[in-house]
């Protein structure tokens, strides 16, 4: 609404109300112009948002004609954090207790300690891991005996595990030294790719024996013998027999 006033000096003003509420004075010559100045900032806003579609519309278009690049990486972890794993290669390292001592008969099996010799060995292949640069294990499990223990204190230190990684001692790696150790890896935790075991024969032995081809190790597997296997699947639960790939065979006699 507007309407005409006349001003001191005799000059006539009008009186716009806009459409927002607000009363303004303006000459009368400005009226007709000053009048749109509302519907002017309407159109104004109408042609930027217009614009502004259209320019959306085609960065939209353009981004589907695009080939787009896919993270299969992403895809990986995305189905591993499904299957509580990954899909990185899975390595079994199998580590065999030093030579043990016979000295005092009057003690347990589990309980014997290593012997000179033995204790020589675990040292010698722990720095051997060492100046040859061979990775460190995520995940260690190893029989609760005194001789597995003692062999593997003195391979970590003089091969630098450090102390944040996770060791386990487990009862079932002594009570099935002779018999098979093939389901016990089979239910190994999945978000560990490198696990180092440290027990005995013969059931470590078989398990190399098993997992590898047939003329890829000899069945000896003296105390102190370190093997390194690549296994052929990416899941603990679907290893595969004799498909594994042997990367380090070390017996005390090749660090000496």
């Amino acid at each position: 609404m507007n309407t005409s006033l006349v001003g001191k000096r005799g000059e006539t003003k009008a009186l716009l109300i806009t459409e927002y509420g607000t009363v303004r004075l303006f000459p009368q010559s400005d009226l007709s112009a000053t009048a749109l100045t509302p519907y002017r900032l309407q159109w104004v806003r109408f042609l930027v948002g217009v614009s502004m579609c259209i320019c959306f519309s085609f960065a939209v278009i353009s981004y589907m004609r695009e080939p787009q690049q896919v993270d299969v990486d992403a895809y990986d972890r995305m189905d591993a954090s499904f299957r509580g794993g990954n899909h990185r290669q899975r390595t079994l390292i199998l580590l065999r207790h030093a030579k043990s001592s016979w000295d005092d008969p009057s003690l347990d099996d589990e309980q014997r300690p290593l012997s000179k010799e033995g204790i020589r060995a675990a040292e010698r292949l722990g720095m051997y891991l060492q100046e040859t640069g061979v990775d460190i294990p995520e995940f260690i499990i190893s029989s609760p005996s005194v001789r597995t223990r003692s062999t593997l204190a003195l391979v970590r230190k003089s091969w630098g595990i450090r102390n944040d990684v996770p060791i386990q001692f487990e009862e079932r790696l002594y009570d099935l030294a002779n018999s098979t150790y093939r389901n016990f890896v089979s239910q190994l935790p999945p978000s560990y790719t490198r696990v180092m075991l440290v027990a005995h024969n013969s059931a470590i032995g078989d398990l190399a024996l098993q997992l590898l081809p047939n003329d890829s190790i000899q069945k000896k597997f003296p105390p102190g013998t370190f093997c390194e296997i690549e296994c052929a699947n990416t899941s603990w639960t679907m290893l595969e027999d004799g498909k594994g790939k042997m990367i380090e065979f070390i017996s005390p006699k090749d660090t000496q």
